[in-house]
């Protein structure tokens, strides 16, 4: 065959062996699809079998499961799904959950979600698939109570070249082929959807009988907290154990009705409750050696009965336990994110505030605060503030400032009035805020007037927004920690935005409601802080009753017997360009009172409450009074002088008396 001949020729028999190939690849690819497609399901349900294993039911369905815990098993699978990327990691995270006495009914319902995503994962053959239907799982699965609209898929031409018509038929078949495919692939979604709508509507009713039991527990629990919060131990306890017939091994309850029945003794405990105790307590750390609020318990309760080296031991044990599980007990505190509502109320605040502390180791549950209240009462008032500091280092450490408010009303109230005076400087330390020019954040700076240096500072400002309940607030850290409050020297922390979205209304600076207060947490001991203006508010109105009035009396009568001529120092201070200064130099001991003064005189008030014109401070072993241009007055002014100091624990007038040289002397002490 020539060359002219031979050339058409060859042309054609490529032709041909190209056809024949698209042919056959086309065949041997309709083949390969389904052998692909058979060995990924059984891929897909070797995966799945662990997650289809845990969502077995442990719980004989005949038997009392536990409603906590399954609804924080409902909630942890739906953070799965929320978190997880796709069916793989989905699947994963489903395995390694715990679903032990968890109602049989709601497993069943979750496995049957689990039943259809595998169904229809293992069926997929492509990537781009696997992404659809994932993202279909995770919406649908997110908004039970909703219907969604079915997720469409795009189809895409299919690019070939037109030079060749045998060619270009044999390339639309295949397009063809595999746009039939694609749309096969939208219809398994469509149907993957329907089934899956089908699988969650059943869900539903068995989700909301779970819940409406939970609601009745929590409101039987709430009683609960509430005896608590108000110390009425008795009621508490029979609450507790209304809960636990509601929902038998209840940890939270059976933790309540431990805390009831130790706390309802103030003595050794009972031949009744102790035995009670130790049962509630030991099956609690049978199920978890580690539970924290469980070995704080016991603690306490070894306390009482007079074996303070276990109390000491598992007191300890807690505080190491306390950090390790704080990760996993926040966790722990997604139901009652359910229940907003509580915190329209002051006592709906309390509840939630103490499942917090019990959580997470604050207030009542702190094995560092227990010990020292345990401490105290056995007279080691050293060792006890050594423990105070302990449980506020690890509480800084853990990062949980808004936790610092229930720790220092634990601090207040039941460590008593040895705590609040252990570092009477406190008072010489004012909050200052200053406001920003159009904008939400202030300037947070605290003016130290005290001789004391304080080390390690951090502050937490405490502000109560309008709509919140009385007592209760929103934590704000301010700044960083200062290395150093300079004695005598005003210190900032920095700029703080006091925004608030939890009323469901965001809440800015002109919503605070005043007074703004912190909690300053220092090497020297923590306590609050208060501006100097919220001090004279409060030293005002102040009037203690009863019992209490004639303690604080002696107190205070203790401390004003300090003031004597020779003790109590005055100086008429010259100016130049204004008027002459009068400072008082007077015994520190007055410090424990906290006092703040003022001078009326010559129709003028200098007060320090107001801070117009007059200033006290603690400096050289002193406590010293200036009161600022008041020469003019006292010239013209009557025999006696009277400086009237304010405090909480009790007002008293310094009076002071013309000499026949003209100048002013201490005289006497008056008390209202």
């Amino acid at each position: 065959m020539d060359r002219a001949a031979w050339k058409p020729f060859a042309l054609g028999v490529a032709a041909a062996t190209l056809v024949a190939g698209v042919l056959i690849l086309a065949q041997t690819d309709g083949d390969s699809e389904a052998a692909a497609r058979a060995a990924r399901e059984k891929e897909v349900e070797a995966q799945a079998a662990p997650a289809r294993a845990a969502l077995e039911p442990s719980v004989d369905p005949n038997a009392p499961y536990d409603v906590e815990a399954t609804l924080r098993a409902v909630r942890e699978l739906d953070r799965a799904v929320k978190q997880a990327g796709s069916v793989r990691e989905f699947l994963e995270r489903v395995s390694r959950g715990d679903y032990r006495r968890v109602a049989p009914e709601v497993l069943a319902t979750r496995k049957r979600l689990v039943d259809v995503l595998v169904k229809y994962y293992g069926a997929l053959d492509r990537e781009r698939d696997e992404q659809e239907l994932w993202g279909t799982f995770s919406k649908l699965g997110d908004e039970l109570a909703r219907v969604l609209q079915t997720t469409e898929i795009a189809l895409g031409p299919v690019a070939f070249s037109p030079s060749d018509p045998q060619r270009q038929r044999v390339l639309a078949e295949e397009r063809a082929r595999r746009e039939k495919l694609q749309l096969e692939a939208a219809a398994e979604i469509r149907r993957f959807e329907e089934e899956l709508l089908y699988a969650l509507d059943a869900a539903v009713p068995v989700f909301r009988q779970v819940e409406d039991e939970w609601a009745r527990l929590c409101a039987q629990r709430d009683r609960a907290y509430l005896y608590i919060t108000g110390r009425e131990s008795d009621a508490a306890a029979r609450a507790a154990r209304t809960a636990l017939e509601m929902a038998p091994g209840d940890r939270e309850s059976t933790l309540l009705l431990a805390l009831a029945l130790v706390e309802s003794d103030g003595g050794g405990m009972s031949s009744e409750r102790g035995p009670e105790v130790e049962r509630l307590l030991d099956g609690v750390l049978h199920e978890d050696p580690d539970c924290a609020p469980a070995l704080l318990l016991r603690g306490i309760w070894h306390w009482k009965r007079g074996n303070r080296s276990q109390a000491r031991a598992d007191l300890e044990l807690a505080m190491t336990r306390y950090p390790v599980q704080a990760e996993a007990l926040r966790d722990e505190l997604d139901p009652y994110a359910l229940r907003e509502y509580l915190r329209k109320t002051r006592q709906g605040g309390r509840v939630t505030g103490l499942y917090r502390t019990m959580m997470l180791g604050a207030n009542h549950f702190s094995p560092e605060l227990q010990l020292a209240r345990l401490e105290l009462e056995a007279g080691s008032t050293d060792d006890a503030l050594a423990r105070v500091k302990d449980h506020f280092a690890r509480r800084r450490a853990q990062g949980q400032w808004d936790l610092v408010l229930y720790d220092l009303e634990f601090c207040e109230d039941l460590l008593g009035p040895r705590y609040r005076e252990y570092f009477p400087e406190k008072s010489y330390l004012d909050l200052v805020i200053e406001t920003r020019a159009f904008r939400e954040s202030v300037a947070v700076s605290i003016d130290n007037r005290s001789d004391r240096a304080i080390h390690n500072a951090a502050l937490v400002l405490a502000v109560r927004f309008t709509d919140m309940v009385e007592g209760e607030y929103e934590a704000f850290t301010a700044g960083e920690t200062q290395a150093e409050l300079p004695p005598l020297r005003k210190t900032a922390f920095g700029d703080v935005e006091l925004t608030y979205d939890g009323l469901g209304v965001r809440k800015t600076y002109e919503d605070v409601v005043r007074p703004v207060r912190a909690v300053l947490i220092s090497d020297e001991g923590v306590f609050w802080i208060d501006s100097i203006a919220h001090k004279g508010e409060v030293a005002r109105a102040s009037e203690p009753e009863g019992a209490a009035q004639g303690e604080l009396a002696t107190r205070v009568r203790e401390v004003l017997a300090k003031l004597a001529p020779e003790s109590v120092g005055l100086e008429r201070v010259k100016n130049l360009l204004s008027g002459d200064d009068l400072e008082l130099s007077l015994p520190r001991e007055l410090l424990r009172l906290g006092p703040l003064f003022r001078l009326d005189i010559g129709g003028e008030s200098f007060d320090e409450a107001t801070q117009r014109g007059a200033r006290s401070r603690l400096e050289g072993g002193r406590l010293r009074l200036r009161f600022e241009s008041v020469g003019k007055a006292l010239d013209g002014a009557p025999q006696e002088v009277r400086v009237v100091a304010h405090s909480a624990l009790g007002d008293f007038a310094l009076v002071l008396a013309r000499n026949e040289a003209g100048n002013y002397a201490f005289s006497r002490i008056e008390r209202p």
